[in-house]
């Protein structure tokens, strides 16, 4: 133990101490700066792609529901009178909505676009707070006639040019007829009404629209069937074992979804990118991280004569190796903590100023730092620069004829 110490102490004295030449302490400096470099570097792009991921997952939180059931067969399945009961009675969900899901031909006046109708249930739009994301008119209200009330993406309403509260054309939703070919009449129609228009940062922004479920079902002629279920646990539910409980309960005809799971795709490119981006720069950061064997090289050359005296002195070899090693990783650890602080201070403020914008509509990039990400770079730093400083000392050579011998 105090061998460590004595080793650590003037591995401290010679990295800090007065050089007699001056390229040492440049040497020095420049290793330290660029191991810092590419330390903030690592925080920065780990931060970037955590808020990015935080982006992506919160655009899909918008419509969709924490835990999602679908039929684990074909598109399309009836949902029980008793699994509809256990569900309801379950303690551990808010509710839950059947939704039904289906492509069709919009039409409004002389503009045609292909879209999606999704079919659901008044909790639906409690759950999402759709009245939040509407930029034009209002939610759909109860009637018992006349056309049905949707809602429409804007995306959706631009393209076939709608306006809500226009009298003078009808949008009309038409679904091909399933089963046998009906060459007179290949389509089912159903008159809407645009009672308001939603926004949502999605690609469904420019095909969906919103209506009630029974609607959907008779446009699609699927009686009772559903495409989905959208369970909405209550509040400090856990969703493990409610997945768990809720798989078990409907059996094996369906299939329940986290969030994760939903968009599996998506985070295993986010995911990829990241661990991609971090290796790239892990490689930059150890071939930075080679100065520390010209540091080392010079060092153990300019303090020759304090080598010697140690030597006399009874200091044995690897104790002279261990001075050297620990000064490299002096130097690998004091330029990534100056790194990471550096990471760490642009991180804030573009949390607070949102100086650096997403597009071109000025909206910041979003920034999140993990404590594992912080953990993660200090680890490779540390332990890259430890190994390179190790590695290079079993290169160097204490003889008593002459002290010291380096080989190249």
């Amino acid at each position: 133990m105090r061998t460590r110490r004595f080793a650590l102490r003037m591995a401290w004295r010679y990295l800090f101490s007065k050089k007699s030449r001056n390229a040492i302490h440049l040497i020095t400096g420049l290793s330290m700066l660029a191991i810092g470099v590419v330390s903030a570097a690592l925080v920065i792009l780990l931060s970037a792609f955590n808020g990015l991921e935080w982006k992506v997952i919160g655009m899909f939180d918008l419509l969709d529901p924490p835990l999602l059931v679908q039929p684990a067969e074909g598109k399309r399945q009836e949902l029980s009178a008793e699994q509809e009961a256990a569900l309801n009675q379950h303690p551990d969900l808010a509710g839950f909505s059947r939704v039904l899901e289906e492509s069709v031909l919009f039409t409004y006046g002389t503009q045609q676009k292909v879209g999606q109708i999704k079919g659901i249930e008044p909790i639906f739009l409690e759950q999402v707070a759709l009245d939040t994301l509407l930029i034009s008119g209002s939610l759909p209200k109860p009637q018992s006639k006349g056309p049905s009330q949707t809602l429409l993406g804007q995306g959706l309403a631009t393209s076939l040019g709608i306006r809500i509260g226009e009298p003078f054309k009808q949008l009309v939703a038409y679904c091909p007829k399933s089963g046998g070919i009906d060459l007179f009449q290949p389509f089912r129609d159903l008159s809407l009404n645009p009672s308001g228009i939603f926004f949502i940062p999605q690609e469904s922004n420019e095909t969906l629209a919103l209506l009630d479920l029974e609607e959907a079902q008779k446009l699609t002629g699927s009686g009772k069937k559903i495409s989905a279920i959208y369970l909405y646990p209550t509040s400090g539910a856990d969703l493990s074992p409610l997945q768990e409980q809720v798989t078990q309960l409907l059996g094996e005809d369906w299939t329940v979804k986290n969030r994760l799971e939903q968009h599996a795709l998506i985070y295993k490119i986010l995911r990829t990118e990241k661990l991609a981006v971090f290796l790239i720069v892990a490689f930059i950061m150890l071939i930075a991280s080679f100065n520390l064997m010209s540091v080392q090289t010079l060092l153990v050359v300019e303090k020759r004569k304090d080598l010697m005296v140690l030597w006399s002195l009874g200091a044995h070899a690897g104790m002279l190796r261990s001075i050297f090693t620990l000064l490299g990783t002096l130097v690998s650890f004091l330029g990534c903590i100056a790194g990471m602080l550096l990471g760490l201070a642009v991180v804030g403020l573009q949390a607070l100023t949102g100086w650096y914008p997403l597009n071109a509509a000025g909206e910041p990039y979003p920034v999140v730092v993990y404590f594992s990400d912080l953990a993660l770079v200090f680890a490779t730093v540390f332990s890259v620069g430890l190994l390179i400083s190790w590695w290079r000392m079993q290169l160097v050579k204490f003889k008593k004829e002459d002290a010291i011998q380096v080989l190249k």
